[in-house]
């Protein structure tokens, strides 16, 4: 089940690849592709967004891979 995000995270090898919960809002002006990534022979990047918590803090979502042969602008 998904644990709630701590406001600060001492070791956060321990928290890669973990499922959490948080509230707040998306900055979409503030998202980025990550590149140049590939999965299964495709080429693609990484959408990452900031995110302000209700807390006041901001993490970084990674939001998936995105595939160049979509109809995505990937600059």
């Amino acid at each position: 089940a998904p644990t709630p995000l701590p406001e600060k995270i001492d070791a956060p090898q321990e928290w890669q690849y973990r499922r959490v919960t948080l509230a707040g809002t998306f900055l979409h002006d503030h998202e980025f592709f990550l590149k140049p990534r590939t999965l299964e022979g495709k080429n693609g990047a990484h959408l990452l967004t900031a995110f302000q918590r209700a807390s006041g803090g901001i993490v970084f979502i990674n939001r998936g891979w995105v595939p160049e042969d979509e109809n995505v602008v990937i600059d």
